[in-house]
């Protein structure tokens, strides 16, 4: 997980940065709500789980365990 997390963080924080002088918040509210699915769903398969597809993957864990990049979600200019 260590190695996929490395590539799939260093591509979303070279994205969000690049892309992130805009007027981004909605964009990247959608892209943070897609990123967490994809990675959920991956985890789901790759442990074999059943049940419990969003309750054991909180948006907590991934982002605390599984150290998933947060991105921005205000423009540079509003804060």
């Amino acid at each position: 997980m260590a190695t996929v997390g490395a590539a799939v963080n260093r591509a979303v924080r070279g994205w969000s940065h690049y892309f992130h002088y805009g007027s981004c918040t909605k964009t990247f509210a959608e892209m943070q709500r897609w990123q967490r699915q994809r990675l959920r769903g991956w985890l789901w398969q790759k442990y074999g789980r059943k049940l419990s597809f969003c309750s054991f993957f909180t948006d907590d864990r991934l982002h605390g365990h599984y150290q998933l990049f947060s991105l921005p979600t205000r423009a540079p200019y509003l804060r």
